[in-house]
């Protein structure tokens, strides 16, 4: 085959130009993303190219056999690749090859049957390669939306956290304003009158930033999703998955001894507080087998398993990096059981650890631990921390079942 330079294309040369083309297009960015799709695309197109080269390398006896008749050639170009996909890239690949080939002063060969071969292999390549052409670019059309659809939830999620954790916030900042409020109304009976001015104006400020929060939580109950029977283990698992684990979606429950056979990685989305890269997570699960529902939201349930496995990994990740998970459903009752490997916590620390102004453990968020305690009590439920056996911390958390 001859170049454009008019130099004369040996099979080594070609196979160096077609590498070198796949490469170019595994870099090639779509929308400034690198996709999937494109590179598998390139991989499929590799073994018609490779074919497509030693044929026109001068292999006799594979040029013969694929001679006949455009059958046969068919069918040694659909053998050079696997699946449906491959096939219309190889013909893509010998559509694009056999036009240059058949250019006027660009073929070598001499039998005017090489001639009719590479016509023949361009008139079958044609339907297939606009075919090819036309699915790769609805396919990637799909994929850019998913991946569009996936950032967008992604943002929402991360925006739904935030709003999660503002309403301990609000809740914090009301008490301060009704402290500050008592405060000025004793002052007001105990102050002279010529010292009330600056009095009358903070009580002023203290009511309307009162009014202020007061407006908000009535805005968020007006939003608030209709309240439905909820699966705990459900939420378990799609918070593991948010954060990195795979569970199958077929294995509900765990074997008949309470544990997984082998322990699920969780990869935390963060280090810890002085910026460590993520450390891995060893999760232990141990899920009850009697499908224990609540009566609630179920995004509001998976976001508090969210939190609290991020707050155990985030304290485990230094000390071993190994967490408990359980889900209990018994005498009426539905009990999660959160357990990390982390320092040891003083008592006086567990009693204010779901305070969003107290002071969190290294690589958790007390605002994520105040916010857990919302929504519990948004399921009727109670939230407690125990001190583990071996150190660390146990969130106990546990809701009446719900009656269908």
């Amino acid at each position: 085959m001859v170049g454009r330079s008019g130099m004369t294309l040996s099979y080594t040369e070609m196979l160096v130009k077609v590498r070198r083309a796949r490469e170019a297009i595994e870099a090639w960015p779509i929308d400034g993303r690198r996709s999937t799709l494109t590179v598998e695309m390139v991989r499929s197109l590799w073994p018609g190219a490779s074919l497509y080269a030693c044929l026109l390398g001068g292999e006799g006896d594979a040029l013969d056999a694929a001679g006949q008749s455009r059958p046969d050639w068919v069918r040694l170009l659909r053998q050079s690749s696997k699946g449906e996909p491959a096939e219309f890239a190889s013909a893509s690949v010998a559509l694009n090859l056999g036009v240059h080939a058949l250019a006027p002063g660009k073929i070598r060969f001499s039998d005017a049957r090489y001639g009719r071969l590479l016509l023949a292999i361009a008139e079958d390549a044609l339907p297939a390669a606009q075919m090819f052409l036309d699915c790769c670019g609805q396919s990637i059309a799909v994929r850019l939306k998913i991946e569009t659809l996936a950032e967008e939830a992604a943002g929402e999620d991360r925006l739904a956290d935030m709003a999660e954790a503002s309403i301990p916030i609000a809740h914090e900042f009301n008490n301060f304003l009704n402290g500050l409020l008592l405060h000025t109304a004793v002052l007001k009976i105990q102050l002279p009158e010529e010292a009330q001015d600056g009095l009358v104006e903070i009580r002023r400020q203290a009511l309307a930033a009162a009014a202020l929060i007061q407006q908000f939580q009535h805005y968020r109950r007006r939003h608030e999703s209709p309240h439905l029977s909820v699966d705990l283990n459900r939420a378990v698992r799609g918070a593991l998955a948010a954060l990195g684990a795979e569970i199958p979606d077929n294995s509900p429950s765990t074997p008949a001894n309470g544990e997984t056979p082998s322990p699920r990685r969780l990869t935390l989305p963060y280090g810890k507080a002085n910026g460590s890269a993520p450390a891995p997570v060893h999760v232990r699960l141990d899920m009850t087998t009697e499908a224990p529902r609540l009566m609630g939201v179920f995004n509001d349930l998976k976001r508090l398993c969210i939190f609290l496995l991020r707050s155990a990994a985030g304290a485990a990740a230094g000390q071993g990096g190994q967490i408990a998970v359980q889900t209990t459903c018994a005498a009426g009752k539905v009990v999660l059981k959160v357990e990390d490997a982390g320092p040891p916590v003083s008592q006086e620390q567990l009693a204010h650890l779901f305070e969003p102004s107290a002071a969190g453990r290294d690589g958790t968020s007390s605002l994520e631990l105040a916010a857990c305690k919302t929504i519990t009590r948004r399921f009727a439920g109670t939230i407690r921390a125990e001190a583990s056996r071996e150190g660390g911390v146990t969130f106990v958390v546990e809701w009446d079942a719900a009656e269908l």
